[in-house]
């Protein structure tokens, strides 16, 4: 019997949800490792050169697909579970850990520099589950509590409103920090 909280989420779902968004991202990712293997072998043996342009164009394609990571895992998982996919779409970008700091340095708003600067991890992957499991919640209380009107028209801008400073100051901090504790936990045993 699976358990649901008060607020209607039912936690067995969620989770066979999450399965299924990441299996469902099995196939892009390998895609991306399969381009990144390919063009490592073409540099490894002299095909390209490190500083033309095919070379940019292998620093883009292969992190890409790990920096679209929280976009395509926010929207999935707000498709399982027949949440609005344009908030999970908006809220993943806002707390993306790399985009908006990286589009801070670069001196122009040059979306192929802020990828090939980006470094993928785990927190990728972490912080968007959170928050759209966040907003779903939201989304299921506020439905019961709104006009039929208000529902129909402005529940998808008040949950934006909500969450996004929810998901920036609290969630974004909350998965670094979890995050970095992990890691740390992580290079203790590798030391052992």
């Amino acid at each position: 019997m699976s358990e649901v909280n008060k607020d209607g989420i039912d936690i067995e779902r969620f989770l066979w949800s999450i399965r299924e968004v990441f299996v469902s991202l099995l196939p892009q990712i390998s895609g991306f490792l399969l381009i990144q293997m390919v063009f490592k072998t073409l540099i490894n043996i002299e095909l390209v050169n490190r500083g033309n342009s095919i070379y940019t164009l292998y620093i883009v394609l292969t992190n890409m697909g790990l920096f679209l990571l929280p976009v395509l895992v926010g929207v999935n998982l707000a498709k399982a579970f027949d949440g609005n996919v344009g908030n999970a779409l908006i809220l993943s970008l806002l707390i993306h850990p790399d985009l908006f700091e990286n589009l801070q340095n670069t001196k122009n708003l040059d979306l192929i520099e802020v990828i090939t600067r980006s470094e993928p991890s785990l927190l990728y992957i972490f912080i968007p589950v959170l928050t759209i499991y966040l907003m779903l919640i939201l989304e299921n209380v506020l439905e019961s509590k709104v006009s039929t009107f208000c529902k129909k028209y402005f529940l998808p801008l008040i949950i934006l409103v909500m969450m996004a400073p929810i998901s920036v100051f609290l969630i974004s901090p909350f998965g670094n920090l979890v995050y970095l504790n992990l890691m740390l936990i992580f290079e203790k045993i590798h030391l052992f």
